[in-house]
């Protein structure tokens, strides 16, 4: 797919692809990213677990960590009747 020359490099940073050849399960896959991170933010803190920022690389036109992002998460006390 990347090695024909029929994609832009734009296209090959995009998660679920672009133009044509989109994924078709995108939708349900954003859905499921967002359920899973309303639990995650609902039942946990999560911090970073460094001071430092993360270096960074660059990918075509997205930046991202260069080598993770370390956390710290720590399961959120509840009141009674939560």
């Amino acid at each position: 797919r990347f090695l024909s020359g029929d994609c832009t490099p734009q296209d090959r940073a995009i998660p679920f692809g672009g133009g044509v050849r989109h994924c078709l399960g995108a939708n349900l896959g954003l859905a499921e990213m967002k359920l899973a991170l309303a639990e995650l933010v609902r039942d946990w803190d999560v911090r970073l677990g460094d001071a430092a920022r993360p270096a960074h690389r660059l990918i075509d036109a997205v930046a991202g960590p260069a080598s993770g992002v370390p956390l710290q998460m720590e399961p959120r006390q509840r009141r009674p009747g939560q």
